[in-house]
């Protein structure tokens, strides 16, 4: 920690957009599926949830970050009921046309929160885990495990949108932190 700052930190401190405010609502039911697996995708997760997608004949939008380097492995895919996005205006007014986010353990988790939007998290660093298994205990997501070890089927069986979505709307408030 730098000499003569202080260093805030808990979900009591979390700065969100004020964006978040003008998308938030209880999703009732599951209806629509968005992937955002971040700016780059380090790990290479967004082809694997693709697949899993395509198995189950799920359609879904999938967003690609601005440094996504993983091209190559969606053009030799046979990419079934899958929209493609990139790059967006805005990606609170993305997420608000869906009812679940696959995503990683970072900020865009606890954006998604905010929002009500229910989530299934997928760790792309370490330090993600406690972030996600955080957000799985205060019960607006499920975490399907770390980027090399995950399995979306068992977290996709869990998931109760309705009951989520209003964990996540109680729990995370845009303007500030905790609710």
């Amino acid at each position: 920690v730098a000499e003569g700052r202080e260093v805030l930190t808990g979900i009591e401190y979390l700065v969100l957009s004020d964006e978040i405010n003008q998308y938030r609502r209880v999703r009732e039911q599951l209806n629509s599926i968005v992937v955002s697996l971040g700016g780059s995708d380090t790990h290479g997760v967004t082809p694997q949830v693709i697949e899993w997608l395509n198995r189950r004949k799920s359609s879904a939008t999938v967003i690609l970050g601005p440094g996504f380097q993983h091209q190559d492995s969606l053009d030799r895919m046979g990419i079934k009921n899958i929209s493609i996005k990139s790059p967006l205006k805005s990606l609170h007014a993305e997420f608000c046309k869906h009812d679940l986010l696959i995503t990683g353990g970072g900020l865009t988790a606890f954006e998604a929160a905010g929002a009500g939007l229910p989530t299934i998290t997928i760790a792309n660093e370490e330090w993600e885990i406690d972030h996600a298994k955080y957000l799985e205990r205060v019960g607006c997501s499920v975490y399907a495990g770390i980027h090399n070890s995950f399995d979306l089927t068992e977290a996709y069986q869990r998931l109760r949108i309705r009951k989520m979505s209003k964990n996540a709307m109680n729990f995370v408030n845009p303007d500030g932190g905790a609710t």
